[in-house]
């Protein structure tokens, strides 16, 4: 017998995988940018655990190429501002 892959997260399981609030949830989910849940009765939605997972991945790279931008500018600022001082230095002493 074949082990099912996917499972169904509750809101409060999506809550901790995620840590965004639920109008944020549906309110991304609205613009197409968050899964949406199965419906599986009234009142009851469920999420699948890959598309989550899927979400929480497609983020974990944004986030990643976000820091290294900001790392970046971090260091061309510094750049910036020690040839700013050496340009100063040097008329200075002129």
């Amino acid at each position: 017998m074949t082990k099912l892959l996917r499972t169904l997260l509750t809101f409060a399981q999506v809550y901790d995988a995620v840590q965004i609030c639920k109008s944020t949830m549906y309110r991304k989910m609205g613009e197409g940018t968050f899964p949406r849940p199965v419906t599986l009765g009234p009142g009851c939605v469920r999420w699948r655990s890959d598309d989550i997972a899927a979400w929480i991945d497609s983020h974990a790279v944004q986030a990643e190429a976000c820091a290294a931008n900001t790392k970046r500018a971090l260091f061309a600022n510094a750049a910036l501002r020690r040839n700013k001082q050496a340009a100063a230095e040097l008329a200075s002493h002129v």
